[in-house]
């Protein structure tokens, strides 16, 4: 498929076999697909208004179309069903048959949806500006199933498969309120550092609370607010904000965070011989973690990384790096042993150790033996 912006056309191949199912006229997708079934996209209408047409990929034809003068519409992550304005009044559309399932109150429905159960249940912000709320419908019925209040709120989080919902309030310090969805149940409350960021793992049983602040990464129960574990964040305030990047299918964390200067030197630096020997390390950390395991997988430190990826699977760690005026990239595997940045240093130290030692032996008989002799 591919969209001709200025031919206001969409053609629809079948890639197999290198042949043109359908073309047509289209003002573009909706939203990118994200199922396999159906292709959702603005048809031209009369006076420069637009409608939706459904193509299904399974059938090779066109299910329907909807409305006659569109404003805006957002479809489920799941493909199933569609939140539609038209002039003016929000409605529920299924998009297998192409037909309405229910009306939504004019004058609740403001602009931003979310589909946090897939093809199960909707979250619609509605209310005024002075108070302002969440509204979570069934996308079978359109029946209200719960209501969150969003004032004063700075962050709202769905968890992926759509049970939980996270609630950051005020910033000196910060609240967290967790919901379980659709009734929008009150779970737990915890009480968090100023600025602190919410992320939900894979499977949504652990929520993620990280602040800048503080350097550090809690890892909380979704269902009952218990700490799994911490992570440490190097740096502080000061430094750079870190990077936090999730793979594709959201299970693989990764963290990438900037310090300057050097780190501390090591005490066996001073031993003689072994100073020369040893490259300082900077500051500069990568951390891959496994979110639904709450376990960190990997960790690169002092290894004056500019910049980070994480394949998809997360198996695969691909880091760039300024050494001697040349741009090196390197690959690591997450799985394995990381290798010592010291390669020279550590062994070098260890080796001076045991050699000083034996040096030393070797002297004491000497002045021993001259002393008996």
């Amino acid at each position: 498929m591919r969209i001709d912006e200025q031919a206001e056309s969409l053609w629809i191949y079948d890639t197999a076999q290198g042949i043109l199912l359908d073309q047509r006229p289209s003002l573009g997708f909706v939203s990118w697909p994200t199922s396999d079934n159906f292709l959702v996209h603005f048809v031209p209408a009369s006076e420069q208004k637009r409608k939706i047409g459904i193509w299904s990929l399974r059938d090779r034809k066109v299910v329907g179309t909807i409305g006659v003068a569109i404003e805006d519409a957002f479809l489920s992550r799941a493909g199933g069903h569609m939140v539609v304005k038209e002039s003016g009044a929000w409605s529920i559309w299924g998009i297998d048959l192409a037909r309405k399932i229910a009306d939504l109150p004019v004058d609740r429905v403001r602009r931003l949806v979310h589909f946090p159960g897939g093809n199960k249940w909707a979250a619609l912000a509605c209310g005024t500006i002075q108070e302002p709320h969440w509204e979570i419908r069934d996308l079978r019925t359109g029946r209200l199933l719960g209501e969150v209040s969003t004032k004063d709120i700075n962050q709202i989080s769905f968890s992926p498969d759509g049970r939980f919902c996270a609630i950051r309030f005020g910033d000196q310090p910060s609240t967290t309120a967790m919901m379980e969805l659709p009734r929008a149940t009150p779970l737990w409350n915890q009480t968090l550092p100023p600025g602190a960021d919410l992320l939900f793992s894979a499977d949504g049983e652990t929520l993620y609370v990280y602040a800048l602040t503080h350097s550090e990464m809690r890892a909380y129960e979704s269902s009952t607010g218990t700490l799994r574990t911490t992570f440490v964040l190097p740096g502080d305030a000061k430094d750079l904000e870190p990077s936090v990047t999730k793979t594709t299918d959201g299970r693989f964390l990764l963290i990438h965070r900037s310090v300057g200067g050097m780190g501390p030197a090591p005490w066996w630096s001073k031993l003689p011989g072994v100073g020369r020997l040893l490259r300082r390390e900077r500051n500069d950390t990568v951390l891959v973690l496994d979110m639904n395991r709450r376990r960190e997988r990997f960790r690169l430190h002092g290894w004056n990384t500019s910049s980070s990826l994480l394949s998809d699977d997360g198996r695969t760690l691909v880091t760039a790096h300024f050494e001697n005026d040349r741009r090196v990239l390197r690959c690591w595997d997450v799985d394995a042993w990381k290798p010592l940045h010291l390669p020279i240093g550590v062994p070098a130290g260890l080796g001076a150790v045991v050699v000083l030692l034996l040096w030393w032996r070797g002297r004491l008989a000497m002045v021993k033996n001259t002393a008996g002799g």
